[in-house]
């Protein structure tokens, strides 16, 4: 979560979200408008870490893996199988 403060009438926000764009020249948060019409500065962030991130190419599965190694046999490739072996 993103906090925001105005400088000029010193009301606060917090945002989950924050979409960055260059407005009137300057990097500016969209969403932290503030209603007196000014855009609030950022005050703090709770970083949380990083979220869980699934491998959705199947390429990346030990299945994937092990499929692969089965088709450089298959070509006279066996050697690379085996590196791959070593680096698992």
């Amino acid at each position: 979560m993103i906090k925001y403060t105005c400088n000029k009438c010193g009301e606060k926000k917090d945002l989950m979200r924050a979409t960055i764009a260059v407005i009137e020249g300057k990097v500016r948060t969209k969403e932290a408008l503030c209603e007196c019409g000014e855009y609030m500065q950022e005050e703090t962030k709770d970083f949380e870490g990083f979220p869980n991130l699934i491998r959705t190419d199947p390429s990346l599965s030990k299945n994937g893996v092990r499929n692969y190694q089965r088709h450089l046999r298959k070509n006279g490739r066996g050697s690379e199988a085996d590196d791959i072996d070593k680096k698992l």
